[in-house]
């Protein structure tokens, strides 16, 4: 019985629109799970009181940043140059489901307001498309 080769590596989009779709997909993923994971670290550091507030504070962040970092990476990998536009599909994403949310929070007292939407997009812009820029820029050298 022959074995698959497993060494290769996989195939990127044959479309730009593909390579687009793909690459906003996975870097939401990716951004979405770095966000998940900052929670779960939020709260695994409310059962510790020895914790100093600037890491209380500084990793959940630090972890959210640095996936955004990483999505940004994914997005050229995936898109090639068009990678910036990746990264704004991704921003555009975070934009729409915090609109959903600030709607169905609305009616529970305690809504989200929109400009912090708009605050989240703004920051998933820069840091997701800027880590974009500086890799798709490295890659031209």
């Amino acid at each position: 019985m022959a074995r698959a080769d497993l060494s290769r590596t996989a195939r990127p989009p044959r479309t730009r629109v593909g390579a687009v779709l793909v690459g906003t997909l996975a870097a939401f993923g990716i951004v979405t799970s770095g966000a998940v994971l900052a929670v779960v670290a939020a709260g695994f550091m409310q059962w510790r009181s020895s914790v100093p507030r600037l890491v209380d504070d500084g990793l959940p962040v630090l972890i959210l940043l640095g996936s955004m970092v990483i999505a940004g990476r994914v997005a050229v990998d995936v898109a090639g140059a068009l990678g910036m536009i990746s990264a704004a599909g991704t921003a555009a994403m975070v934009g729409v489901i915090g609109l959903v949310v600030v709607r169905e929070t609305a009616a529970h007292g305690d809504p989200i307001d929109p400009p912090q939407v708009g605050l989240a997009v703004l920051v998933v812009m820069l840091v997701v498309g800027g880590s974009a820029w500086a890799v798709n820029r490295h890659r031209r050298r």
